[in-house]
């Protein structure tokens, strides 16, 4: 999705609604994936000398991940990976804390051996790459394929393009009807 992406262009001053966003837990898990991403992206493209754009961003995610025992596993998830390829160290022991508890869904980034990795703890030689779950890919595939429209920050509503266009077409009929001249 393109989301993140504009998010990001908009620059800093869109922080407060990121953050409300990715701590809203009565979001779905996958739409409160999609401010960590933009966090990610604007962490990643700030140039300020001070890093404060950047130090925020984390400050936003570190605080989502010390309530990882009441997120859903692929927002800690989310919020690992996201972290791992900030480099940023001072997360480490929250991160193993979270996959201790079992709290993190590993499809997505890997078990805590692979974050070591990403995060240079450890080398590629000291963890073989493990397999991706082909039913997992089927998932990602299928979830592509789906289309969402926004509504506002909100929850999405999934795009039906047959009933919308049956539903044009009633209406269109209707109207038609409706405007004949009578004879």
């Amino acid at each position: 999705m393109e989301f993140p992406r504009v998010f990001a262009h908009i620059g800093d001053t869109i922080l407060p609604t990121l953050a409300t966003w990715v701590s809203d837990k009565t979001q779905a898990e996958w739409m409160r994936s999609l401010p960590i991403e933009a966090l990610e992206r604007l962490a990643r493209q700030t140039r300020d000398s001070t890093g404060s754009t950047r130090q925020q961003c984390v400050e936003i995610l570190l605080e989502n991940l010390t309530q990882f025992a009441d997120n859903h596993p692929i927002v800690n998830a989310s919020l690992i990976g996201t972290l791992a390829k900030l480099e940023v160290m001072e997360a480490v022991p929250l991160m193993e804390q979270a996959f201790t508890a079992e709290s993190v869904d590993e499809k997505l980034f890997g078990d805590w051996d692979e974050i070591q990795v990403i995060l240079g703890l450890k080398s590629r030689a000291e963890v073989p790459r493990k397999p991706i779950d082909p039913q997992f890919l089927r998932y990602l595939k299928a979830l592509e394929r789906q289309t969402f429209a926004p509504t506002g920050f909100g929850k999405p509503a999934l795009e039906s393009s047959q009933s919308n266009r049956k539903t044009k077409l009633k209406q269109q009929s209707e109207s038609r009807r409706k405007n004949r001249k009578k004879k």
